[in-house]
């Protein structure tokens, strides 16, 4: 579900948002995450904010992960085949829906949080003030930062950061990259 924010963002500001969040944990710039490792720093680095493995069925069928507020609290919920898959078989998909709820709860911090407003034009939110798309946005420069995937192709993009395919061919898009994987020089 998807809620407007009480704030726009553009993608450069999820960018600097997402150099912040690097070295909050204590990461370089190109260095590749771990988000097994951060779920235990979350409760120091993120004030009032927990994160709880949970069985597969308390969540939706197609809910991997959440992030929802509870008495003054911020709590990351995270399905334990998406956890297992992240921490195991070090699945893309689930590295970024882990960083995903973690962007949640930093954006949340810094007034990034939802208005509750459902009443918007035609049920459409534009990307910039969608919480979804913020913290996709951040997330996924979190995962891969911008300045360091030059000349790389999607596939190497995916194995050096540990993402998914998709995710490093929309890296790519975004930085205006070829037909053949390639972003431009």
């Amino acid at each position: 579900m998807d809620y407007k924010s009480q704030k726009t963002m553009t993608r450069k500001t999820a960018r600097i948002i997402a150099k912040i969040m690097r070295k909050l944990f204590g990461y370089n710039d190109d260095e590749v995450i771990d988000p097994i490792a951060m779920i235990e720093l979350v409760p120091d680095i993120i004030p009032n904010t927990f994160i709880s493995i949970v069985e597969n069925d308390k969540l939706d069928v197609n809910v991997p992960a959440r992030c929802y507020f509870s008495n003054n609290n911020i709590i990351i919920e995270i399905k334990e085949e998406v956890y297992e898959g992240a921490r195991i078989e070090k699945i893309g998909g689930y590295r970024m829906h882990i960083i995903h709820e973690i962007s949640h709860a930093v954006l949340f911090n810094i007034g990034y949080t939802p208005s509750f407003d459902r009443n918007y034009k035609n049920n459409e939110l534009n990307s910039y003030e969608s919480i979804e798309w913020q913290a996709k946005a951040v997330s996924g420069e979190f995962m891969i930062p911008y300045e360091h995937i030059n000349d790389l192709s999607y596939k190497e993009i995916s194995e050096y950061y540990g993402v998914s395919i998709e995710a490093a061919k929309y890296s790519i898009k975004l930085r205006g990259g070829d037909k053949n994987g390639k972003t431009a020089n």
